[in-house]
């Protein structure tokens, strides 16, 4: 046995729990057919958008990556860089704990707005861990301080709750420019119709909007994910490849002037054509929006050194690329992902050989322990530190189970946190034979109109 590959001996700690609190739901359960109906005709709208005059039209995450991430936990946390400051962002606040007290006490909390969409926020530490900023579905942002003081406030220009064009695709700080010493911090925010803006965030709590740019001549189906690599001072930028529907990687250079971004190398990104083939290729919509949505990377983290990359895209695969180069590594598919757990002696209902390709669960998060280890948590909530070699996972012969799925964090001095939220929902006038629990997806078969009460309790885990 390789070294890499040798067990982990961890404990599980738990500073924290929040009150419970339950939530009365009102109204009607919609019945199988009514569901089939709506489902069948946002996907038809979704297809038919998609293929309009790219000029024209407004880039949305696809219907499955939504259905996928209304089954994560709406809360989020961020750990620092240096590991002492931990936000946990919630319904409409955010707490700031510390390391201190091991994460016991909050000692700061600033108000947001709650989301339509808790799911698709994103919140990040600048690298000083002095910032921290954080951007709702519909594109709002707020920029924090590490004490809890709101340096700004970013307006949205969402039009309507269902808007999920400008839901963040990626947030970044990157480094100020030495002409902008009056900043704190330069933020950049990509949305997933492939709008990057710079926004420099100025001491006297103002901020300014620097530049804007569009990805959308090079990903006319959108941006799945973004982010900033420090050690190369690049951009990855996370797509759909239009001619083939695969996944599409690209690296950026941050430019000192227009356009101010620049690709480094073509590598998988493929501009958009008007030649006969691709104009005819847009007259297959259902097997194009269908490879399409597959190749959609909504999870993408850097490795403590900067040197690996890890994706989830909506197809279920986990894949590993060589940075700067982008070059793929290692990629294992939700059957191989299953395999491996299944090998390792988990107690796992069926075999993978045996069960539909859509009963198997997918990794939802994805985080890292070192160079030599994933932290991955999946659909059923089966949480691994696994090999980036084998996909052994070094937590012993069976997963951790989180109720439901976990937010994870990356490690910091051989521990790392998930947050994970027990939820467990019940109808008040008649029983519920059917409930996938949390408060975006419930998909009971036959129910009657009746009142549902939805009881969180929600703890946060350190793994050490």
């Amino acid at each position: 046995m390789e070294d890499n590959d040798r067990n982990i001996l961890y404990d599980i700690l738990e500073p924290f729990e929040w009150p419970v609190h339950r939530e009365i739901i009102p109204g009607e359960v919609p019945s199988s057919l009514w569901k089939f109906l709506a489902t069948t005709a946002k996907g038809c709208v979704y297809y038919g958008v998609q293929k309009i005059s790219k000029s024209l039209r407004t880039t949305s995450p696809p219907l499955s990556v939504c259905q996928l991430l209304a089954r994560t936990i709406s809360w989020k946390i961020a750990l620092s860089s240096d590991g002492r400051l931990l936000a946990v962002l919630q319904d409409s606040h955010v707490e700031l704990r510390c390391l201190d007290d091991e994460f016991v006490v909050a000692i700061a909390k600033c108000a947001v707005s709650s989301d339509a969409h808790p799911q698709w926020r994103k919140m990040i530490w600048n690298e000083e861990s002095t910032c921290l900023a954080v951007v709702n579905s519909s594109g709002e942002v707020y920029v924090f301080s590490h004490n809890g003081q709101q340096l700004c406030h970013i307006t949205s220009k969402a039009s309507e709750n269902n808007d999920l064009s400008q839901t963040p695709a990626g947030v970044s700080f990157v480094p100020l420019s030495d002409h902008h010493n009056s900043c704190v911090a330069r933020l950049i925010v990509t949305s997933v119709a492939g709008l990057l803006s710079s926004y420099l965030i100025k001491s006297s709590g103002q901020y300014s909007l620097l530049h804007t740019f569009s990805f959308m001549s090079h990903y006319p189906y959108g941006v799945g994910s973004m982010l900033y690599q420090p050690l190369h001072r690049i951009i990855i930028v996370a797509a759909v490849n239009e001619a083939g529907g695969g996944v599409s990687l690209s690296k950026w250079r941050l430019l000192d002037s227009a356009p101010h971004y620049a690709v480094v190398d073509s590598g998988g990104l493929v501009k958009s054509s008007s030649s006969i083939i691709s104009s005819l290729g847009q007259l297959l919509p259902y097997q194009l929006a269908a490879d399409s949505d597959n190749a959609w990377v909504f999870r993408m983290e850097l490795s403590p050194s900067g040197s690996l990359l890890a994706t989830i895209d909506a197809s279920g695969d986990l894949s590993l690329y060589d940075v700067p180069s982008l070059r793929l590594r290692s990629q294992w598919s939700a059957e191989e992902q299953f395999a491996a757990l299944h090998d390792n002696g988990d107690v796992l209902s069926g075999s993978p050989a045996k069960m539909n390709k859509k009963d198997l669960p997918c990794p939802l998060d994805v985080s890292w322990w070192s160079d030599q280890a994933l932290i991955v948590v999946n659909s059923q909530g089966d949480l691994t530190v696994c090999s980036v070699t084998s996909l052994k996972n070094l937590l012993g012969e069976s997963s951790e189970k989180c109720s439901p799925v976990a937010c994870l964090s990356p490690a910091h001095s051989s521990s790392f946190l998930f947050l994970e939220c027990e939820q467990s929902t019940a109808s008040m006038t008649t029983p519920l034979e059917s409930i996938t629990v949390g408060t975006n997806l419930i998909e009971p078969e036959e129910v009657s109109p009746a009142k549902r009460a939805v009881k969180h309790v929600t703890s946060l885990c350190l793994v050490c």
